[in-house]
């Protein structure tokens, strides 16, 4: 739990929170990421939930501590335990939370989990080149851009895209941690 944020596992019963949510800027028109439609919402839930099961990622859903209400939705995906590595992704918020600190918060407290809890030596980010706010963004949380994979996936609507990998490593992790606590908790000083 953060000061604005609960990381909280996904269930099938937030389908109806992540419906409304989605619907906030209609995000499934976002042209360089893919976001479901409020009426595919449930087998986006199932999709991620069946992915769980498999130890293949853990979804959760972002909530305010305040109110309870549904701002977004992030996991942690393609999991390989042997390399101990993953991939921080599916990172979605309503319009109306974005450009303030959620975004920080919630990769700060995934971040935490992953490094503080869990014995990964890397969290990696993809983004589509062409979007430079999650780029921005990924960059703001201290992760280095390493390369783009040309021709990465094929979107909706048949566009080729080129993904750009980003990371954060082990080694990083003190002082990053450091630092995004003290954007976002500088009373902790």
């Amino acid at each position: 739990m953060g000061k604005a944020i609960t990381l909280a596992p996904l269930r099938p019963l937030d389908t109806q929170d992540l419906s409304a949510t989605v619907s906030d800027g209609e995000l499934w028109t976002t042209p360089t990421t893919v976001i479901p439609r409020p009426e595919e919402m449930q087998r986006y839930i199932d999709r991620a939930l069946a992915e769980h099961a498999r130890g293949e990622c853990v979804p959760y859903i972002i909530r305010l501590n305040d109110t309870g209400q549904a701002v977004g939705s992030i996991r942690t995906c393609k999991i390989n335990r042997r390399h101990r590595r993953l991939e921080i992704g599916h990172i979605w918020l309503g319009r109306s939370f974005q450009g303030r600190r959620f975004h920080t918060e919630a990769n700060y407290l995934l971040l935490c989990h992953v490094f503080d809890v869990g014995d990964f030596l890397r969290a990696q980010y993809l983004a589509d080149e062409t979007n430079a706010a999650s780029r921005r963004a990924i960059r703001a949380l201290g992760a280095i851009e390493e390369g783009v994979l040309r021709c990465e996936r094929v979107m909706p609507g048949g566009r080729v895209r080129n993904t750009v990998v980003s990371s954060i490593v082990r080694d990083e992790w003190p002082t990053i941690r450091l630092c995004l606590r003290d954007r976002l908790y500088p009373e902790s000083r």
